[in-house]
């Protein structure tokens, strides 16, 4: 079962309500998604491949002949969950929060976000790679 994390902010109150990540499974460990990050970057030298954006005379990767759909859906479910459970998690408990973790989360967030920010290019990759494979261009 998915326990989606959520805070409930107060105004500007001391009160402050929030259910916290709680490292119940492997799932919800910085080494977990961060792995999760590895797995998907690794396949972004196939996407720009097929996206028809490698340089000419060079070999293909040696993911190429994977199925562009497994390749998609890595990348795009890890780029949501980096997203959405991780960087928006974070910061919308805003940047006095984010002050009190400075030693230990706030450089693994930015380090999330950097992932993230390659991700976002290897979306583009991917929409020209499905495009090229629309147009019966695949490589």
């Amino acid at each position: 079962t998915l326990h989606p994390p959520h805070a409930v902010l107060n105004g500007d109150t001391r009160r402050f309500s929030s259910t916290h990540r709680v490292a119940v499974t492997a799932r919800d460990t910085f080494d977990y998604v961060k792995a999760r990050c590895e797995r998907a970057l690794a396949v972004l030298p196939s996407l720009k491949w097929r996206a028809g954006r490698w340089p000419r005379g060079r070999k293909p990767p040696k993911d190429a002949n994977e199925p562009l759909s497994n390749a998609v859906r890595v990348l795009g479910e890890t780029h949501r969950e980096v997203e959405f459970q991780w960087i928006r998690m974070f910061w919308l408990q805003g940047t006095a929060h984010a002050a009190h973790h400075d030693g230990y989360w706030t450089r693994r967030i930015e380090e999330l976000t950097q992932a993230w920010d390659v991700m976002e290019l290897g979306l583009r990759f991917a929409m020209d790679a499905c495009a090229r494979a629309a147009d019966g261009k695949t490589k």
